[in-house]
């Protein structure tokens, strides 16, 4: 009995040397080893999602910057004329200038790095859940490729769980949430394990070695039973590389945030950390409406100088004298009272189908806020083409003829050639024979001399014969020959401006 016993006890010695020097190629991977890359497909599976919910964040904003832009442009123009009119669109060019650079900002950078984000992390998802799959289903006689803890048995998994850890491998529908990645970040992967590929191996438990996954050996790994498999393999998007020498363990790739030795670019992890550094963030200064920060914003500065002065780069203490001159000293409450003011401004009228005593503030659809400004606009642009052509017509007509002025014409056929003037053939003083007739004059649009009330002398005759020097206002013009009667042509255009600008004030 002593000599079986001694027997059985030597053989057992011999197998279990025979099994410890087995190929480590095949032995399966620890917990240890393996939850990282749960880990990661957790956060991966959020980030199609986050980077939608950014992208429209930020469209979002740029959206109201616009719009409140448009209100500001209608508030002005309801206020022309006024101190609040002038700071209303400053302030309203500068939301449109902010909108426009964060559209452009949107168009060459986030929406570009925004779907690269997404498209490496989906690609490195998928290796990784194809990964996860196969080597749990993977068994040779009853040892496995991926460990449960305590590196005995195996992790299987249970609905989203592998041994009790998350590891969601199927993605979800794309929808605009934000998410906060909780392992993965532009330097790499927060609970990565420390890399052990020397002599030890903590990845692999020596205890279990039949994982053909691992080897490309003909005899225990991929190319079993006579087959070949050439070097380069990989697994889970390259976190896993098969040795080139068939057998030996397992290459883990080193995704501490501060690894021992710099990861290449091209591959898919690194791809992913720095698509992360590069992620869309819809609460970045790109999107912020910054108007309260007007007297330090560059931009504005620049706005200023374009409009104020009509030169680009004007100085910069010239630019915040004009700046306090329209919000003054305390700009930012200003602006705060200046947008209450904006939202709550009400209609003085029914204008472009929106009635009348209705806030900007309640009006939110685009096509309404770009009616109404248009209408406004329009009616400015009407009312001014009106007066131009009223000006140009009073330009136009001929100076006030009157006695006096047919007086001075010498001959009978010069003097019924005048647009007012008539030969009297029976007058007997000479000089007299020329003179006014108020029918002929206006039959051919002349004016009529105007009635004085004051004293005898016209304003034409005071005027009439005076050399450069002596012609002056208010009465008088020289027009580049003689001295004119100007204060006809002066009261029209006065009166023509002050009716312009009241019938704006009553819309």
């Amino acid at each position: 009995m002593a000599k079986i016993v001694g027997i059985v006890l030597g053989l057992l010695v011999i197998a279990d040397t025979l099994r410890s020097g087995h190929a480590a190629g095949t032995y399966g991977v620890t917990k240890a080893s393996w939850q990282p890359l749960c880990e990661a497909t957790t956060d991966l599976r959020t980030i199609p999602s986050d980077v939608a919910a950014n992208l429209k964040a930020g469209v979002t904003k740029v959206k109201n910057m616009i719009l409140d832009s448009t209100r500001a442009a209608i508030y002005s123009q309801l206020q022309k004329g006024t101190k609040e009119a002038a700071r209303v669109i400053t302030i309203s060019l500068y939301m449109l200038g902010a909108a426009l650079r964060a559209v452009s900002y949107l168009e060459s950078t986030d929406i570009i790095n925004g779907v690269d984000l997404a498209a490496k992390s989906a690609y490195l998802k998928g290796h990784i859940d194809e990964f996860l799959k196969v080597a749990e289903k993977t068994t040779r006689s009853g040892e496995h490729c991926l460990l449960a803890a305590g590196d005995t048995g195996a992790a299987t998994f249970a609905g989203e769980s592998l041994n009790r850890v998350n590891c969601p491998t199927t993605m979800v529908d794309t929808t605009p949430t934000k998410a906060s990645l909780k392992k993965l970040s532009s330097k790499g992967h927060k609970g990565a394990m420390t890399p052990s590929n020397g002599g030890s191996h903590e990845h692999q438990a020596s205890g279990t070695y039949r994982c053909r996954l691992f080897s490309k050996s003909n005899a225990n790994g991929l190319a079993h039973s006579g087959g070949n498999v050439e070097d380069g393999i990989k697994w889970a998007g390259g976190y896993y590389s098969l040795h080139s020498t068939p057998d030996n363990p397992l290459t883990v790739a080193d995704l501490r945030e501060t690894p021992d030795t710099p990861r290449e670019a091209s591959t898919a992890w690194q791809q992913v950390f720095t698509a992360i550094s590069k992620a869309p963030n819809s609460e970045s200064a790109t999107y912020t409406n910054n108007s309260k920060a007007i007297d330090s914003d560059t931009e504005a500065t620049e706005l200023l100088s374009q409009v104020l002065h009509n030169e680009k780069g004007e100085n910069a203490e010239d630019i915040k004298k004009m700046r306090d001159d329209i919000f003054t000293t305390k700009l930012a409450s200003v602006v705060d009272s200046t947008f209450a003011n904006i939202h709550n401004a009400k209609l003085p009228a029914k204008i472009s189908g929106i009635d009348k005593g209705k806030s900007l503030g309640e009006i939110t659809a685009p096509s309404d806020l770009a009616a109404l400004l248009a209408a406004l606009l329009r009616k400015i642009d009407t009312e001014v083409a009106t007066l131009k052509k009223k000006l140009e017509t009073t330009n136009e007509r001929p100076d006030p003829v009157s006695e006096a002025t047919c007086n001075t014409i010498k001959g009978e056929a010069d003097c019924n050639r005048a647009a007012a003037c008539r030969y009297n053939t029976t007058e007997t003083y000479e000089n007299k024979k020329f003179q006014f007739n108020a029918s002929k004059a206006s039959a051919s649009g002349v004016p009529a001399p105007q009635p004085q009330t004051g004293g005898t002398e016209t304003t034409t005759e005071k005027c009439k014969g005076k050399g450069e020097k002596d012609c002056k206002s208010p009465d008088c013009k020289w027009d580049g020959k003689e001295c004119k009667d100007f204060s006809f042509l002066v009261n029209m255009k006065l009166a023509l401006s002050i009716s312009a600008f009241m019938s704006l004030v009553a819309f």
